[in-house]
């Protein structure tokens, strides 16, 4: 007999309709022959079985005698060494015994997961040279390979050797999973001697205190045994001094007397908590650490970042007198963390350039505004908005305005020839890439900074030059991309005359309002000097415009010379040793030649949308401003004033939980040499600013981190001002790891430290105390077939 069976039965319900089939024939029979008859109603009745077969997925058996069995052995660091070998070793033995038609393979894993080997007759294995961390425990990875690597054509068989703690994955519902794809899953316990462990499973501290009141910093400790341990706690990343402490066997909270200083009023508090315990009495060290978070009141508090060194005395004077708490800084002083950016309620910026801060830095801003509420302001100036290169950047993303200059359709059309060096010392690596790649990527950046009504060209150059893109309107920008990214290596050293002269060539043809041209050289081989200086005279006079990318350090052989030639050029010269970099300095070239984004003229603005803080300030006697920044605003954005030519001059919207204000003019003596005297400049700063500030949540959050077999999480009662606990919240999960900025989506194993945010409705209180729960191997372990011998 040939056995079937159905992918889903339930189709089967579907043969119903053979009822009104088979009625309907009967009852309405017409004069028809009597084999035409049964003909036409018996295929009718096919039919309508083949398609209830089809719905419920028939599909036939085929049995088969040959058997595929995959071991899957734990490296992880859970696992004592002595154990792992004999694994190993009863593996060996046990694949030994496998018959003519079975074959073994085997499998390793820790964090990743690893086939050692695939399923063949034998299993030949001296050792396991695959290297895995074992720092982790994921089993739902291992089982998920162990079934991708059996064979279809026979049956299946896991057998997982592990102590079953694991750390990331589900592997309860893998194992389900494997099972629902025939594959069997068999387990032996590893480790199951008991050791000592302590660990920390959670932090508690209050959301917020004030300054002088005493608080408590609460860590719940589970131990297997009684022991004598050590807690460190830091505070702000600053240890405070060590504590002796003899904890019991079970689960049992650790209180600290700590107390709020005045010179904390306003700021944030990070904690962590770390034990420390004699040799022998702890099996795993990485839970022995657990994190808080506290907020002190006080005034609020502004972060000034300004780009030059007493360009914030005016704006922060004024805002001082208004009562505002203002913290001046350089871009050296930007905050190292976001709990330091926590710190303030909002963050000033003027005239700091997008080189001046990492990208890091640019999505710390980001986050600041969206996740955590704080408010954020760009102040104009020659290194702001787009003069400063902040286009498609992290903080151009929470600001009301773009920066793209293609949108600022009224200013001059330029044309634009690139010459990239592509001698021998441009195939030089960098993190995966070449340094001639990274080059074009920059120039195809030029592409995408330029308009419709801009011209472009662009060669390679080593001891001569090849056009890529010869001189040509940018109608086709991702053609032009594509060929730009599809430059080959040369070889030796780049012929600067050659290229230099070439550019200008290519430029004299061309109809834009304005020309430049960009050469990349590399700084320690930039050839053929001669006759370069009378060239850029020559071009200057016909209004040709050169700027410099140089690769390498300032002190190499050319850089100095590469940078005069620059300064005779009219234009700019930029070096870097570091080429990831040259994408963004081509980019930040463009922008600058494209169009100066910044007009410097008197203009009176004109308020487009009355606001409430500019409310009490005397517009009737508005003096003068004398330049801004131009950008686009966003189409959300709220335009509150306007310069010339319907520019944005005050623009703010809500991004994510905080707010933004673009302000593109400058708050000094510069632009707003008239304004700094004006009674109104003292009227509307501070009500601005007082606008932007974070605002304050009545409610009560009470924070505590846990580690549990399956991660680490953080735990939240919320408490509203009338000390009720607050039901059915929904809280947006993040992680924001301390090494990078930026929430994380998916989740993360708990050996990386962060924060974790869940949305736990059902807690109602917090109690701890007595004796603990254990961490319970996972329920695969709890069907143990044998141990090993």
């Amino acid at each position: 007999m040939i056995p079937f069976d159905f992918t889903r039965p339930w189709g089967l319900v579907a043969l119903l309709a053979l009822v009104p089939v088979v009625y309907l024939a009967w009852s309405t029979r017409l004069r028809l022959v009597k084999g035409r008859f049964w003909t036409s109603n018996v295929l009718r009745a096919i039919a309508v079985t083949a398609l209830a077969l089809a719905v419920a997925g028939l599909r036939q058996v085929r049995l088969s005698d040959e058997l595929a069995v995959i071991f899957v052995i734990d490296r992880s660091r859970s696992i004592p060494a002595e154990d792992e070998a004999r694994a190993l070793e009863w593996v060996q033995e046990t694949a030994k015994e496998a018959g003519r038609r079975e074959e073994v393979g085997l499998v390793v894993f820790g964090r990743e997961a690893s086939v050692e080997v695939s399923p063949a007759p034998r299993l030949d294995l001296d050792k396991v040279h695959s290297v895995i961390s074992p720092d982790s425990t994921d089993i739902a990875r291992a089982l998920r390979l162990a079934a991708a690597a059996c064979p279809e054509w026979a049956q299946k068989r896991i057998v997982l050797l592990s102590d079953g703690n694991e750390n990331s994955g589900d592997a309860a519902a893998e194992a389900l999973a494997a099972r629902a794809r025939g594959a069997e899953v068999w387990t032996v316990a590893l480790g199951r001697e008991s050791r000592a462990e302590v660990r920390v499973d959670r932090v508690l501290s209050p959301t917020r205190v004030s300054p002088k009141e005493p608080y408590e910093l609460t860590a719940i400790v589970t131990a297997s045994d009684e022991t004598e341990a050590v807690f460190r706690i830091v505070k702000n990343r600053v240890p405070l001094a060590p504590v002796k402490r003899t904890l019991k066997k079970g689960t049992w909270p650790q209180t600290f007397a700590l107390k709020a200083t005045e010179d904390e009023a306003g700021g944030a508090l990070d904690f962590e908590v770390f034990i420390e315990v004699p040799e022998g009495r702890d099996s795993w060290r990485e839970n022995n650490v657990g994190r808080a978070h506290t907020r002190v009141s006080g005034p609020s508090r502004v972060l000034f970042l300004a780009g030059k060194e007493g360009e914030a005395d005016a704006l922060a004077g004024c805002l001082r007198d208004a009562g505002i708490d203002v913290e001046v800084r350089g871009p050296a002083g930007f905050p190292l963390s976001l709990a330091e950016m926590d710190a303030f309620d909002a963050i000033l910026m003027c005239d700091i350039h997008s080189r001046q801060l990492s990208k890091g830095q640019h999505e710390a801003i980001r986050q600041y505004v969206h996740d955590l509420g704080g408010g954020f302001a760009m102040i104009g100036g020659d290194s702001s908005f787009g003069s400063g290169a902040w286009q498609r950047t992290a903080v151009e993303t929470c600001l009301p305005v773009d920066m793209d200059v293609r949108q600022l359709k009224r200013l001059a059309s330029l044309a634009m020839a690139i010459a990239i060096d592509s001698s021998g010392s441009m195939s030089a690596m960098v993190n995966g890439r070449t340094k001639l790649d990274l080059a074009g990527e920059g120039a195809a950046e030029c592409v995408r900074v330029l308009n419709e009504r801009d011209q472009i060209a662009v060669c390679t150059t080593d001891t001569d030059t090849t056009w890529l893109i010869p001189l040509q309107q940018i109608d086709d920008r991702e053609g032009i991309e594509a060929t730009i990214m599809s430059l080959k290596q040369g070889g030796g050293g780049i012929y600067c005359a050659t290229a230099i002269r070439d550019m200008f060539e290519e430029l004299d043809s061309a109809t834009a309002q304005a020309r430049h041209a960009i050469l990349f050289a590399d700084a320690a081989d930039a050839e053929q000097h001669e006759g370069v200086e009378e060239m850029i005279r020559k071009a200057g006079a016909e209004g040709i415009t050169l700027s410099v990318v140089a690769i390498g350090q300032p002190t190499d052989g050319d850089a100095a010379w590469l940078e005069s030639i620059a300064t005779l050029g009219g234009g700019r010269y930029y070096i870097t040793d570091d080429a990831t970099q040259l994408p963004r300095l081509f980019s930040e070239e463009t922008v600058t030649a494209a169009r100066s984004t910044i007009i410097e003229r008197e203009f009176i603005p004109t308020i487009t949308r009355p606001t409430q803080f500019m409310e009490g300030v005397p517009w009737d006697s508005t003096p003068p401003l004398l330049g801004w920044v131009s950008t686009v605003p966003k189409p959300t954005a709220e335009i509150h004033l306007e310069a010339e030519e319907n520019d944005p001059l005050l623009v703010k919207w809500h991004y994510g939980l905080g707010r933004s204000i673009a302000w593109t003019s400058d708050a000094t003596s510069r632009w707003s040499a008239h304004w700094v005297g004006w009674t109104g400049y003292r009227t509307l700063w501070p009500q601005m600013i007082r606008w932007l500030l974070r605002k304050q949540d009545p409610n009560a959050y009470s924070l505590a981190t846990s580690l549990t077999a399956n991660g680490a999480h953080l735990t939240i009662d919320a408490v509203g001002s009338d000390g009720r606990f607050r039901e059915f919240l929904k809280l947006r999960a993040f992680i924001r790891p301390p090494d990078r900025p930026g929430p994380v989506r998916d989740r993360r194993p708990h050996d990386a430290p962060g924060l974790v945010v869940r949305d736990d409705r059902r807690r109602r209180r917090r109690g701890v105390g007595g004796e603990g729960e254990r961490s319970d191997p996972h329920p695969l372990c709890r069907r143990i077939p044998r141990d090993l011998p």
